[in-house]
C-alpha cells in the first residue's frame, strides 16, 4: 500500500546554518521549511516507517538543540569577553582623561603662579621707580632750599637722608 509519510518537528529553528549542518550530517531526507524541521516523502513500497522517521526527527532536533546551545554559550562567552574589554577600555579612557585633567590643572596652576610672580615683580619695579623718583625729587627740593646731602642710608626699601644746611 502506497502512502505519503509526513513528519513535522516541534522545534523552532533559530540558526539556519546549524540546521543545515545537522541535516547534511544525517542525510535522512529531513529538511526545514518556515523554520521547522519536516519530512515528507511518497512511500510506494512501504519501506519507510512512520515511527522510525519520528525517531529520526527527534534525533535531528536533539542534535540541533545540542549544537545551538553550544553556539549560544560561545556567543555569551564572546559577549562577556567583549563587555569586559569594553569595560577595560572605558576604565583606561577614564584614567587617561583623569591624568589629562590633572596635567591641565597643574599647567593652569603653574601659569597662575607665574602670572602672580610676574605681577609681584612688576609692582616691585614700579615701587622702586616711584621710590627713586621720590628720592630724586626730595634731593632736588632740598638743594633748592640750600641743603646738601651729608649722609644717605638705604635699607629695607627705605632711604634715610641726613641733610645739612649752612647758614652764614
Amino acid at each position: 500500500m502506497s502512502r505519503t509519510i509526513k513528519v513535522k518537528g516541534n522545534l523552532y529553528i533559530e540558526n539556519k546554518k546549524i540546521a543545515i549542518d545537522v541535516i547534511q550530517e544525517y542525510r535522512n531526507g529531513i529538511y526545514f521549511e518556515n523554520n521547522i524541521f519536516k519530512f515528507e516523502k511518497y512511500d510506494a513500497y512501504d519501506r519507510i516507517s512512520q515511527n522510525e522517521k519520528n525517531n529520526e526527527m527527534a534525533e535531528v532536533e536533539k542534535e540541533y538543540l545540542r549544537r545551538f546551545n553550544i553556539y549560544k554559550d560561545e556567543l555569551e562567552k564572546k559577549e562577556l569577553k567583549r563587555k569586559e574589554q569594553d569595560k577595560q577600555k572605558l576604565f583606561k579612557l577614564a584614567e587617561e582623561a583623569r591624568i589629562e585633567e590633572e596635567k591641565r590643572l597643574k599647567k593652569e596652576e603653574e601659569l597662575r603662579l607665574k602670572k602672580i610672580e610676574e605681577e609681584r615683580l612688576r609692582i616691585e619695579e614700579e615701587k622702586e621707580l616711584l621710590r627713586e623718583a621720590k628720592y630724586q625729587q626730595i634731593i632736588q627740593n632740598a638743594k633748592k632750599q640750600g641743603y646738601k646731602v651729608k649722609k644717605e642710608k638705604r635699607e629695607d626699601n627705605t632711604i634715610k637722608l641726613v641733610l645739612q644746611r649752612r647758614i652764614y
